[in-house]
C-alpha cells in the first residue's frame, strides 16, 4: 500500500465507551497497519451518557467546530463516515458528504446499528428527501450482519452493501474456574433502560429474595439522567457495581462470570461488542431475541429470550438445575468466537475497503 494514500475517518471516538466509538478506534488501527495515513475527525460532541440521542440540544451546536477539518477531504483518497441513525445523526455529516461528492472522492458509510430504515420511515417528508440524497451519495455501505443490509434498501443497490461482523477486544487465556457454589452473573453495558438494566435488576431481586445461590456483578457507564438506577444498584448489598471497566479489568469480569446477561429492550439492537467479548470468554449468554443478536447467536451459545424478568429468571433457574450445561456452552463459545477476532475483523474490513 502506498504511504501517500489518505483515509479520512469521520465518526465518534471515546469517551464515552460505546460500540460505535470503540469500533472507530479499531478502524483507525487497522488502516494504519495497512499503510494508510489516517486523518480522524471526531464527531463525538457529548462525553457523558444520557438518553438524548437524536434530540436537538444546545450542546450539539458544538458539532460545527468539526467542520473546521473539512479541508481533510481535499487530500483524502477514501472518505469514511460512521454515521448515526437519527436525522441529526445523518445530516451532521452533510458538509463532508457534499464536498467529497463534488470532488469525486470514494465515500464509504459504516452503520453500527439496525434502526436506520425504521427511523427513516418516521422522518418528515423533507427529512426523508435530505437523508435519502445524502445516503445515496455513498459508493459502499458496511453493516454488521446480513439482516442489517435492509437498512440500505432505499438508498443503495444491495451489491454495494457489505457485511463486516464486529469484533471482540478481549480473549480468555484459560478455562473458567467452576469451584464456586451457585453461578456468577454479569451485566456489562451502559446503564440505560433500553439496554435492559431494569429488567436485569428486577430478575436479580427475585432470585436473591428466593434464596438462590447467585453472585451478581454489574459494570458500565451510568446515564446522567437516570442516576436512580445507580442508586438502586448501590442499595442492594448482594450486587457489586464495578464501575466503568476496560482492558484487563474487563477481561477479569468476563473470566469471573458463568452467565452474561443482556436483556436489551431495543428491538433494533445492532451487534453489541460486549456479547462478542462474553463469547470469547466462554460465558453462557442470555440475550434478547432480536435480529442483530440472533444473526450471530443461537441456542448453542446460551438462551435467546423475550426481555422480561420472568424469562430471565427461568433461564437462570435452568442453569442452576443443570450446571453441566455451562461447560458445554463454554467449549462451544470459545471455538465459535474465532469468527469475531480482531484479526478476522481486519481481514474482512480491508477486503471491503480494497474491493472495486
Amino acid at each position: 500500500m502506498v504511504k501517500s494514500k489518505k483515509f479520512v475517518l469521520i465518526g465518534p471516538f471515546p469517551p464515552p465507551l460505546t460500540g460505535n466509538n470503540i469500533a472507530n478506534v479499531e478502524v483507525d488501527a487497522v488502516m494504519e497497519s495497512d499503510g494508510w495515513v489516517v486523518r480522524p475527525i471526531d464527531m463525538e460532541i457529548k462525553r457523558g451518557l444520557d438518553q438524548s440521542i437524536g434530540k436537538v440540544t444546545l450542546y450539539k451546536l458544538a458539532i460545527f467546530k468539526t467542520y473546521l477539518k473539512l479541508h481533510y477531504v481535499f487530500s483524502g483518497n477514501v472518505i469514511y463516515c460512521s454515521i448515526g441513525q437519527s436525522f441529526l445523526g445523518i445530516v451532521k455529516y452533510a458538509p463532508f458528504i457534499i464536498l467529497a461528492t463534488i470532488l469525486g472522492k470514494e465515500k464509504i458509510v459504516h452503520l453500527h446499528g439496525n434502526a436506520l430504515n425504521s427511523n427513516y420511515l418516521k422522518f418528515s417528508k423533507w427529512q426523508q428527501i435530505i437523508s435519502k440524497w445524502l445516503l445515496s451519495r455513498f459508493d459502499k455501505a458496511i453493516v454488521l450482519s446480513e439482516s442489517m443490509k435492509a437498512n440500505f434498501n432505499l438508498f443503495l443497490p444491495m451489491k454495494r452493501v457489505f457485511v463486516c461482523w464486529n469484533f471482540s477486544q478481549t480473549e480468555a487465556t484459560k478455562p473458567k474456574d467452576r469451584q464456586h457454589i451457585g453461578i456468577n452473573i454479569l451485566f456489562l453495558s451502559n446503564l440505560l433502560p433500553a439496554k435492559g438494566i431494569e429488567v436485569f435488576l428486577d430478575a436479580m431481586d427475585e432470585l436473591i429474595a428466593t434464596g438462590h445461590k447467585v453472585k451478581i456483578k454489574i459494570a458500565g457507564v451510568p446515564s446522567t439522567d437516570r442516576l436512580d438506577i445507580l442508586g438502586r444498584i448501590a442499595n442492594n448489598k448482594q450486587i457489586e457495581y464495578c464501575g466503568v471497566v476496560a482492558g484487563g479489568k474487563k477481561s477479569e469480569l468476563y473470566d469471573w462470570a458463568d452467565v452474561f446477561c443482556m436483556p436489551t429492550l431495543n428491538k433494533l439492537e445492532g451487534q453489541p461488542l460486549v456479547i462478542l467479548e462474553a463469547l470469547s470468554h466462554g460465558c453462557f449468554i442470555i440475550a434478547s431475541n432480536v435480529s442483530g443478536i440472533s444473526d450471530v447467536l443461537s441456542s448453542k451459545n446460551g438462551d435467546l429470550i423475550e426481555p422480561i424478568d420472568e424469562n430471565l429468571i427461568d433461564s437462570i433457574l435452568k442453569i442452576l438445575n443443570s450446571p453441566e450445561t455451562l461447560v458445554d456452552v463454554e467449549n462451544t463459545n470459545r471455538n465459535y468466537c474465532k469468527n469475531f477476532s480482531q484479526s478476522m475483523f481486519r481481514a474482512r474490513f480491508l477486503d471491503i475497503i480494497n474491493s472495486n
